[in-house]
C-alpha cells in the first residue's frame, strides 16, 4: 500500500490533485493541509501536527478523532510537520510515498521537503513530489522517463558532483559525463521519442519533471 502525505503548500487544482490519490493509499496530513483534504472530500487516516496552521477548533479536533489517528506534536520542536509526518510514514513501513502540497510560497519550506527524499531514499523508499507542474524524485542507477504532460526533463546534482551520467532517447545526449554541483547545465532536456533511459554511475541528483 502506498502512504500520500499532504502538506500545507499550494494546491490549485483540486480536481487534479485529487485523481492522483488513489482508494487504498494511506493518507497523512500535515496540520493545516486538513483544508486540501476537505476541499478534495478525503477523509486521512493520520493529522500530525501542532495546530499551528490548522484552522479546526479544538471541538473540531476531537470530533475528528473518533475517525482519525491525531497525532499532537509540541509547537516547540526541531522538525517540521511534513518530516514529521514522513518519518510516521518511515515507522509504518511503506516503501512508496507520494508528496502532495510540498511546494508553495515559503521556499524554506519547499527546500526542506526536496531534502526529504533524501532521507526516504536512505530508508529504502521511493518517493517523489508531484504539484500540477511538477514530478521530483531522487536519481536511481537507472532511471526509465516515460513521456507525458511532464515534457521537460532536467537532472540536478545535490550534496556533490555526479561523476557519470549518460541518457538515452533525448534531445540532449549524455554518455558517462559529469555534472557539476551549481551548474544550470542538466537542465531542460526533452525527450525524442516515447521512452528515455538514465543512467546514474557516480553521485546523487534529482530528475525533475515540469511543464509549463
Amino acid at each position: 500500500m502506498r502512504c500520500v502525505i499532504i502538506s500545507n503548500g499550494n494546491i490549485s487544482d483540486y480536481e487534479y490533485i485529487r485523481s492522483l490519490i488513489c482508494d487504498d493509499d494511506f493518507v497523512i496530513t500535515a496540520d493545516g493541509a486538513l483544508k486540501h483534504c476537505v476541499k478534495m472530500g478525503i477523509v486521512p487516516n493520520v493529522w500530525i501536527g501542532d495546530n499551528d496552521s490548522c484552522t479546526l477548533s479544538e471541538i473540531e479536533l476531537d470530533t475528528l478523532a473518533h475517525n482519525v489517528e491525531v497525532v499532537r506534536l509540541n509547537p516547540i520542536k526541531d522538525a517540521t510537520d511534513t518530516e514529521a509526518a514522513c518519518d510516521y510514514a518511515i515507522g509504518r513501513g511503506f516503501d512508496e510515498v507520494m508528496m502532495l502540497g510540498s511546494c508553495g510560497t515559503r521556499f524554506d519550506h519547499t527546500l526542506a521537503n526536496v531534502y526529504l527524499l533524501k532521507k526516504f531514499a536512505d530508508k529504502g523508499v521511493d518517493a517523489k513530489i508531484v504539484n500540477e507542474n511538477n514530478i521530483i524524485f531522487l536519481a536511481k542507477e537507472h532511471n526509465i522517463i516515460v513521456n507525458g504532460i511532464y515534457n521537460n526533463v532536467s537532472i540536478l546534482p545535490i550534496e556533490n558532483n555526479v561523476t557519470s551520467i549518460s541518457n538515452r532517447g533525448f534531445y540532449y545526449p549524455l554518455d558517462k559525463e559529469p555534472l557539476a554541483m551549481y551548474s544550470s547545465r542538466g537542465v531542460s532536456n526533452r525527450l525524442t521519442g516515447d521512452v528515455g533511459e538514465i543512467i546514474l554511475e557516480g553521485g546523487t541528483a534529482l530528475i525533475v519533471l515540469s511543464r509549463d
